[in-house]
């Protein structure tokens, strides 16, 4: 399998560094060209957004979840990753086609993205992007994207700034992370991880290929912490994407930077 992206279109793809909001088929409040309309704000504020473009070219679907449409800095952050993927596909789809020989077909480029909320408080909003990337190989690709958005301050805030210690804070869920993806590993592979000492075995060190997003299922204050593996990463492509949530512990909270502590459980 080709895991590699042209890199136009990665950037794109990674620019932004759950209950699933249903889309509206091109929303009121956007259009398949990835901008909104004049009276995006005063029509429709909480509606949700839904981009397509299906061409000889590109296969393009982007999904904006209403709570994300309703804060209008973050509708336009959001707007402007679609319009900047979209961007990219069209000018390394047009680079792929001169590479082609003269009697392969030309297959369309693909991007799915699909924005989720993992949780919310007064202040913060946490989201997540599940994404199939397709550049002309055998299959595309899965990837997993986290945004942290804070609503008082209008901007998004990185994973590291969250913390005022990131390695405590990553080194305070590195076990029951662990723990938490072999028991998936164990339901999927018939009740054992397996005894071979290799990377479908082991423990994947935290990377920009493992999304971690601060979820609230049911307070006003996040309490877990909704982990994203794409397919590949921790077991065989056929096992698909691991999916899971565990607990924060209290020694992730002690070094939440002081300015986003109320938005955690005690």
């Amino acid at each position: 399998m080709d895991t590699r992206l042209p890199l136009a279109l990665a950037a794109a793809v990674m620019l932004i560094a759950g209950c699933t909001s249903q889309p509206t088929a091109d929303s009121a409040a956007a259009n398949a060209s990835g901008e909104a309309p004049d009276n995006a704000v005063a029509a429709a504020p909480a509606e949700p957004i839904h981009l397509v473009d299906k061409t000889t070219a590109i296969d393009f679907d982007y999904k904006i979840p209403a709570d994300a449409a309703a804060i209008p800095a973050l509708r336009a952050h959001l707007l402007a990753d679609a319009k900047t993927a979209k961007e990219a596909m069209l000018r390394d789809h047009a680079q792929y086609v001169t590479l082609l020989p003269p009697d392969a077909p030309a297959r369309p480029y693909g991007l799915q993205k699909d924005w989720s909320v993992a949780g919310g408080t007064a202040q913060l909003l946490s989201l997540v992007a599940h994404s199939y990337v397709y550049t002309g190989g055998a299959h595309g690709n899965n990837l997993f994207e986290g945004l942290v958005w804070d609503k008082h301050a209008n901007r998004a805030v990185p994973f590291d700034a969250l913390f005022t210690d990131k390695a405590k804070a990553l080194a305070a869920i590195r076990t029951p992370f662990c723990d938490a993806l072999n028991k998936e590993r164990a339901t999927r592979r018939g009740g054992s991880v397996g005894t071979a000492d290799d990377w479908s075995t082991q423990c994947p060190a935290f990377d920009d290929q493992i999304t971690l997003a601060f979820a609230s299922p049911a307070s006003d204050t996040f309490s877990r912490i909704a982990v994203s593996i794409p397919s590949i990463v921790a077991g065989p492509h056929s096992e698909g994407n691991y999916l899971f949530d565990i607990a924060i512990p209290r020694e992730m909270i002690a070094v939440i930077a002081p300015q986003w502590r109320g938005s955690f459980a005690d």
